[in-house]
C-alpha cells in the first residue's frame, strides 16, 4: 500500500482526508461536449486537411428531440437539436427539406 509505514490509523486518516478520484470528474475532463451555437466551424470535404467524419449525426439519446434543419447553402443543411448545432449535411445526402421535425429513430450504420 502506497504511504503505508505501519501505522494503520495514520494511514486510513490520511485517506479519508485525501481528495476523492472520481472517474465521473476524470471521464468529464476528457470528453467533448456538443458545441454551443453560434460557433461556425468550416465545412471540410472528405479529404480536405482536418477533416473528421462519421457516419451518423444522431445517438439514442436524441431520440423524442427537436430537430430542426436549415439550409446554409445550395449544397448543405445545419442540423440542430435543442437549438445546439450538431451537424452540417450535404443536401444530397439527407432525406428531408429545411423545417422542424422530432427525431422518432435512430440506426447508426454505414451509408450504403
Amino acid at each position: 500500500i502506497t504511504g503505508f509505514s505501519g501505522n494503520a490509523q495514520g494511514w486510513v486518516d490520511g485517506q479519508v482526508l485525501a481528495a476523492p478520484l472520481l472517474l465521473r470528474e476524470y471521464g468529464r475532463q476528457r470528453t467533448n461536449p456538443r458545441v454551443p451555437y453560434p460557433y461556425e466551424a468550416p465545412v471540410y470535404e472528405p479529404c480536405d486537411a482536418g477533416s473528421r467524419w462519421h457516419s451518423y449525426v444522431f445517438t439514442k439519446l436524441d431520440i423524442g428531440k427537436a430537430l430542426k434543419v436549415q439550409s446554409t447553402s445550395p449544397t448543405h443543411y445545419r442540423l440542430k437539436i435543442d437549438n445546439e448545432v450538431v451537424g452540417d449535411v450535404l443536401k444530397s445526402a439527407f432525406a428531408a427539406t429545411a423545417g422542424d421535425y422530432t427525431i422518432c429513430g435512430q440506426e447508426q450504420r454505414l451509408r450504403e
